[in-house]
């Protein structure tokens, strides 16, 4: 009869030690987990804390390069605004926006003066530090519709273009008399063209890449002439 009070108490024992033993580990475990949730927090707080501080510099570095009117006035009427990229614009605005006769310059010495609407040019002449000038229409900011182009190297080309290059009914003249008057495809002659030499060749026909290829008439001034298939600027025959 006296055992089962000590086995019963000894049982008691057992569980309050064990009960002590796993509630020390799980308070020690959520004292642990506290601690690496407070880092966590304050990681957390320094990397906001850092976003911040970089933002701040960010805006404050761009609020020092912003596009700056140094003149007139660059929202609506006539003004000089100095590009963060080193681009100046000297002419008319409406809204903000280039917009009516202006002059731009880029900050490697290429110039553009003509009519703007918002910020596009429409037309005019753009100059190149090289000496190549073209005066005509633009589009989405490229050579688009008719215009005039002059090469440092004594070429004009007068015609159409199209997304910046030569293409369509065009005629370019060299330095030294000859002359091209026909289809153009993205710089080059491509398609029906007449050919015009200095000795006074004339040839009409096909051109591919630039070349005389397909069928065409090749006549000289002494009424000379030969008709049939061309490859690469030679003569096959009929």
């Amino acid at each position: 009869m006296t055992l089962c009070p000590v086995i019963t108490f000894r049982s008691n024992v057992f569980f309050t030690e064990n009960f002590n033993l796993q509630f020390k580990r799980i308070m020690k475990k959520n004292v642990s987990m506290q601690k690496k949730r407070k880092a966590g927090v304050h990681l957390k707080q320094a990397v906001v804390h850092l976003i911040l501080v970089i933002l701040w510099m960010w805006l404050m570095h761009s609020k020092a390069i912003a596009d700056q009117c140094v003149e007139g006035d660059c929202v609506n009427g006539k003004g000089t605004l100095m590009y963060s990229t080193g681009h100046k614009y000297v002419g008319e605005f409406k809204n903000g926006k280039r917009d009516g006769q202006g002059l731009l310059t880029t900050p490697d010495g290429r110039t553009l003066k003509g009519k703007f609407e918002r910020n596009n040019p429409l037309e005019g002449t753009y100059t190149c530090p090289n000496g190549k000038v073209y005066t005509g229409q633009w589009e989405f900011g490229e050579r688009n519709g008719r215009g005039n182009l002059k090469y440092p190297d004594g070429r004009i080309y007068d015609g159409e273009f199209k997304s910046g290059f030569r293409t369509g009914k065009g005629i370019m003249i060299w330095p030294n008399g000859r002359k091209y008057a026909g289809d153009f495809v993205r710089g080059k002659r491509t398609g029906k063209g007449i050919m015009t030499y200095p000795d006074g060749r004339v040839y009409t026909g096909d051109f591919v890449d630039g070349e005389r290829t397909g069928w065409g008439i090749m006549t000289w001034p002494n009424g000379e002439r030969v008709e049939g298939q061309f490859i690469n600027g030679e003569y096959f025959g009929p």
